[in-house]
């Protein structure tokens, strides 16, 4: 009896499936089972394309034939054991479910003779690879027929790797190829499966029209789409020394714009724009076409370099780039494509029309990333107010805007400590601005405590009516 468990069978099934591109109710090729004093090896191919799971062990030496409607039948997020016994022409395998023993005797008709997938040399690469395919794979378009955007491109010879889907492009390096050419693969759910160890080194060689990688227990063979064009990447991406304008978003501010901009206004929109404000304060809004009153997020420690520019993006896209890390955005124009880089990633995406500019309103809400009290758009905390003019500021104009801005208002109206006479001016309508800000805050909570109340009258009515209606019934035995 060969051994496996039903929770082993599950992740083989659903790596597979991930790794031959079937579709959900799609049957598989039959399994090659292998088993040695080196362990036991699973093995399916189909289509160009192969897949491979070993399991560390010894066991008594066998090779046989499932089909993989095998794997459907014995999986289960449970460590109970499968036992196979490979008899003649066919294999018994036993199992329990929910205390009754399971047994059935599995056949394949007309096995191949072999399984092909060729063996390759393998140059090693830090587990950093298999993180950099897994962001190509989603960055490609499966659904593209237009170049071959469903395609990661492996350049040998610059050890990159580029995904694009025609709105976005992100480029990385520093991984080492075993070829000088560059090659096309189909970006796919294997490479972005939970089961991939991220942990350990990647090896990746060239046999043929096939790729090879190998990670941790998992060997996957991926067919080179030799008959697509994958577009000129390199000539879309601006060189960053002729940048108009840059900012810096510090972790901090950037942790507040993925938690907060997937909840502004407008996400229901197909490109789910927002416009990016480096025009006085830093600032991201949107607003609703049925609403005359924006919602904006002001980045307190964020910081511009440059010219003054306002522009629309889609909200996954600007979200996307905080989330692969970079931490400074370069601009060339409301026109132009958006550019993020590091030492070792380039992430280019477009921007949406101009036309979609939420310019700054005389009202506004407003969530401020430094404020301990600020809160998610749309939550009775976020303070209504008046919007400053947008204009362009020097550094010290900014830097203390954005030292008020993280101040709350709400816990203190005192004055601050007295300065000198050269800046006591300052500090005058600082003060004043400040008490300004106070009093607007006021109203616009005052306002939303009345809607709030009366709301609450209108439930209480609702109650008592209901409750009258309840006493009238049983008045009537009912």
């Amino acid at each position: 009896m060969i051994p496996i468990t039903r929770r082993q069978v599950k992740t083989v099934r659903s790596v597979f499936r991930a790794a031959l591109g079937l579709a959900p109710q799609a049957q598989g090729p039959p399994l090659l089972v292998q088993t040695g004093s080196d362990g036991l090896v699973i093995s399916a191919a189909m289509f160009g394309r192969g897949i491979r799971w070993r399991l560390a062990g010894s066991y008594p030496d066998h090779e046989f034939w499932l089909p993989f409607e095998f794997l459907r039948e014995t999986a289960a997020s449970r460590n109970d054991a499968v036992l196979l016994d490979p008899q003649a022409d066919s294999v018994e395998v036993q199992w329990v479910v929910d205390s009754v023993p399971q047994t059935r005797t599995f056949h394949v008709d007309d096995p191949p003779e072999q399984l092909t997938l060729p063996d390759v040399e393998f140059t090693e690469n830090p587990p950093p690879l298999l993180a950099a395919l897994a962001e190509a794979a989603q960055t490609c378009d499966d659904s593209s027929t237009r170049y071959a955007l469903s395609c990661i491109q492996l350049r040998g010879a610059r050890g990159e790797i580029a995904a694009t889907d025609g709105h976005q492009l992100l480029m990385q390096s520093d991984f080492h190829f075993p070829w000088d050419d560059d090659v096309l693969i189909r970006g796919g759910a294997l490479l972005t499966h939970r089961e991939l160890p991220r942990d350990e080194p990647v090896g990746i060689g060239r046999a043929g029209d096939v790729v090879v990688l190998r990670a941790g227990s998992w060997t996957a063979w991926l067919a080179i789409e030799s008959e697509l064009r994958f577009p000129d990447v390199d000539s879309i991406v601006p060189d960053i020394t002729s940048a108009t304008a840059s900012v810096r978003i510090p972790t901090d501010d950037s942790r507040f714009l993925q938690r907060s901009v997937p909840q502004l206004p407008g996400s229901d929109d197909r490109h789910q724009p927002v416009t990016v404000d480096l025009n006085g304060s830093i600032a991201v809004r949107s607003c609703r076409e049925d609403s005359d009153i924006p919602t904006e997020l002001v980045l307190t420690q964020s910081e511009r370099t440059g010219e003054p520019v306002r522009f629309c993006s889609d909200r996954r896209l600007l979200s996307r780039a905080l989330q692969l890390g970079f931490e400074r955005l370069h601009l060339f124009g409301p026109h132009a494509p958006a550019v993020c880089v590091s030492d070792q990633r380039r992430y280019v995406w477009m921007l949406l029309s101009p036309d979609g500019v939420v310019a700054p309103r005389a009202q506004t809400t407003r969530i401020q990333s430094g404020d301990a009290s600020s809160a998610v758009p749309g939550s009775p905390r976020a303070a209504s107010v008046s919007s400053p003019q947008s204009s362009p500021t020097t550094q010290s104009t900014r830097s203390h805007s954005a030292a008020m801005s993280r101040t709350n208002p709400r816990r203190s109206t005192a004055p601050a400590k007295q300065t000198s006479d050269a800046d006591s001016s300052t500090s005058l309508i600082d003060r004043a601005e400040s008490l300004r800000d106070s009093l607007q805050t006021a109203l616009a909570d005052a306002k939303q405590l009345i809607a709030a109340l009366k709301q609450q009258k209108r439930t209480s009515k609702t109650v008592q009516s209901a409750l009258k209606s309840l006493q009238q019934l049983e008045a009537l035995d009912v």
